[in-house]
């Protein structure tokens, strides 16, 4: 009886040495892109809710799907921040310098009156086989004063500059982001009677 109690506290010692010996994952944060300039004069303000994503794109382990559709969650590579605060966060940043807007992400202050509200909804958020960034789904856009609002649906394929480095990953998120600001705008040509 003492020598299995002694292997069974052997292996638990081995097994607890293991844990502690295992590397950090490696986390990543999304490039951003450069600020634009502090402007009085921006005519349009924008207020954006946090990103919806699905399921398995909502926790910090980096979702990548196969060919046969299965996700994987890489233990070693993780976001550095919730990722749909970091999405909402660098898709307001180039949202600000596509439009030249005021874009503030929730909470609002009190007195922060938007003309316009942008909701993104993610079905797909995921990163392919060979490292490339696939967001799919909509944006809805509520304009202010107005009975109807813009959908913009978007299906977004960035490559990566390196299938297996999770940073060139990174790179595509914020590349395919600025794709949706530039989509958005587009819509919103169209839709705002006055734009800057």
């Amino acid at each position: 009886m003492n020598t299995i109690a002694r292997g069974l506290g052997l292996l638990l010692t081995l097994g607890i040495a293991a844990c502690a010996t295992a590397p950090p994952p490696t986390l990543y944060k999304l490039p951003l892109p450069s600020p634009v300039d502090s402007s009085d004069d921006r005519a349009l303000t924008i207020a954006i809710a946090d990103v919806e994503l699905p399921a398995y794109a909502r926790s910090n382990l980096i979702a990548s799907i196969d060919a046969d559709y299965r996700i994987d969650l890489d233990d070693n590579h993780r976001w550095a921040s919730p990722p749909a605060e970091a999405i909402t966060r660098t898709l307001a940043a180039h949202l600000e310098r596509q439009l030249d807007a005021d874009v503030l992400v929730r909470p609002y202050p009190r007195t922060f009156q938007p003309q316009l509200t942008v909701t993104v909804q993610f079905d797909e958020f995921v990163r392919s086989a060979d490292g490339a960034a696939l967001m799919r789904g909509r944006a809805v856009l509520d304009i202010a004063g107005s009975r109807g609002i813009e959908i913009v649906r978007f299906s977004i394929r960035q490559s990566a500059s390196a299938t297996r480095i999770y940073s060139a990953y990174m790179t595509g998120v914020s590349k395919g982001l600025m794709q949706l600001a530039e989509r958005i705008d587009t819509a919103i040509s169209a839709s705002l009677p006055v734009r800057p």
